[in-house]
């Protein structure tokens, strides 16, 4: 269920099960959006559908892999896969815009004045780190651990997931709005984390494909014991579960795999196999 205006500190949205904030995902499970905060928002967290979607995210996080959220890592992982299902629910009932209840990249942006938002996945906030020209925001994106994350490890960290998302989805060319790559490729050279790689072209999916691959990484791949690493080997797994097939013609789901492994690569984890493609429908090359 959906608990709106809650009494929780104002501009804030959780996961509520038990009374017990992001506890296990159970036949009690609430999302509990809580009041606006006049400050930022025009109206509560709950005409955000990406919020919404965010926090239920946490349900399918804990009922999937139940990752221990004391632990830094793994406070990413689920606010990051959270963000991902937000943004894979907005692009899949919203048509693409950038007004209200219209599909962007901006987080929570729907209970914010035009122009207003609570993260940005194609923004790299940490360009505040040491930078002579920053760009102006409230938050920090996080690439590793040496970013500072205005003390929030988890979503500013976690957004490491929705930039890999946000290229699979969109790709790395550029539509004249926005630099399609990995946001913090704009940081000064001194700045640039070396795994990042910077001049690498993805080919987008589209929405619906990148969000049918992500979700079944976490929903049938993801396991307590995984790291930053994990996730490229998953996501080629799971776009050849879904898009290998052997009619009409053969075809191993290369396109899907090389553009998921890009997406990873793109972020600094290319996983331990990046040039390995499954390939056992339609055979695999001498």
């Amino acid at each position: 269920k959906i608990v709106v205006e809650g009494e929780c500190m104002p501009g804030n949205a959780m996961f509520i099960h038990n009374n017990t904030e992001n506890a296990p995902f159970g036949p009690n499970n609430s999302v509990l959006i809580c009041s606006k905060d006049a400050s930022e928002q025009t109206f509560s967290s709950a005409a955000s559908l990406d919020v919404v979607a965010h926090e239920w995210g946490h349900g399918v996080v804990f009922t999937s892999v139940d990752w221990d959220m004391s632990n830094i890592m793994k406070a990413q992982f689920h606010e990051g896969w959270a963000d991902i299902i937000g943004h894979g629910a907005e692009w899949h009932m919203e048509n693409a815009g950038t007004s209200s209840e219209m599909a962007d990249w901006n987080f929570d942006e729907d209970s914010r004045p035009q122009g207003g938002y609570a993260r940005k996945v194609n923004l790299d906030d940490g360009e505040l780190i040491n930078n002579t020209d920053p760009v102006e925001d409230e938050n920090q994106y996080c690439c590793y651990s040496t970013d500072p994350c205005g003390g929030d490890y988890g979503h500013y960290g976690g957004m490491k997931l929705a930039v890999a998302f946000w290229l699979a989805a969109d790709g790395t060319t550029d539509d004249g709005t926005v630099e399609h790559r990995n946001p913090v490729c704009r940081r000064d050279p001194d700045d640039l984390p070396s795994e990042v790689d910077c001049n690498l072209t993805v080919t987008e999916l589209g929405h619906w494909p990148a969000t049918r691959i992500f979700f079944r990484v976490l929903t049938v791949y993801a396991n307590s014991t995984d790291d930053w690493n994990s996730f490229a080997e998953y996501a080629k797994h799971s776009a050849y579960d879904l898009y290998a097939t052997n009619y009409p013609g053969c075809t191993n789901a290369y396109d899907e795999q090389d553009t998921v492994q890009d997406a990873f690569s793109a972020i600094g984890y290319p996983g331990p196999t990046p040039s390995h493609r499954y390939c056992q429908l339609c055979g695999c090359p001498d």
